[in-house]
């Protein structure tokens, strides 16, 4: 799937996360896929590595741990643990959900957005 094109739906800051379990059932790396145009300048920004003008900025790279731009949050960490593992007792195929979902954006795009206006970009 092509995660960018899902992040761009959403007119809010929005971005995927990769969450690792290990095999011994515990977190392990979690990754930054992509986001939305909104969220890859804020983390631009929040890195804050290189001088750009007067700005400090550092370039997003795909798959890259979060904490390249954001400081490490063992409570972040629980959460998306913790989401990712609901997903999984449920035992849903999120991929194959969010691209039926993208489909069902791309066939019928205006009852979507009238069903779901704060998705709309702008």
């Amino acid at each position: 799937m092509d995660w960018r094109s899902f992040a761009d739906h959403f007119n809010t800051m929005t971005c995927v996360l990769s969450v690792e379990k290990k095999p011994d059932g515990t977190c392990g790396t979690i990754r930054i896929v992509t986001g939305n145009q909104k969220y890859l300048d804020s983390l631009e920004l929040a890195g804050g590595s290189v001088e750009v003008g007067n700005e400090k900025k550092v370039e997003f790279v795909p798959e890259s741990e979060y904490t390249r731009y954001i400081p490490k949050d063992l409570n972040f960490e629980d959460v998306c643990f913790a989401a990712g593992s609901c997903l999984l007792k449920l035992g849903m195929d999120l991929r194959d959900a969010l691209s039926e979902a993208d489909a069902q954006m791309y066939r019928d795009k205006g009852n979507f957005y009238r069903k779901y206006p704060e998705l709309k970009r702008d």
